[in-house]
């Protein structure tokens, strides 16, 4: 599984490989980290060109 989030500062979605981003990411305490998650790497590869990031593996 391969966790994606919503990063404000970067204005994009950026892929975690752990979770510490999300305390700085995380702003509102009311709100959800916007975080997807995907086991597939169809999904991942079409989640990142469109989010206009780069593919990592």
């Amino acid at each position: 599984m391969q966790l994606f989030c919503y990063d404000p500062d970067a204005g994009r979605y950026i892929h975690l490989t752990n979770t510490s981003p999300l305390d700085r990411i995380k702003k509102a305490v009311n709100r959800g980290y916007n975080v997807l998650a995907t086991s597939s790497s169809f999904w991942k590869a079409r989640f990142l060109d469109m989010s206009g990031s780069p593919i990592t593996t």
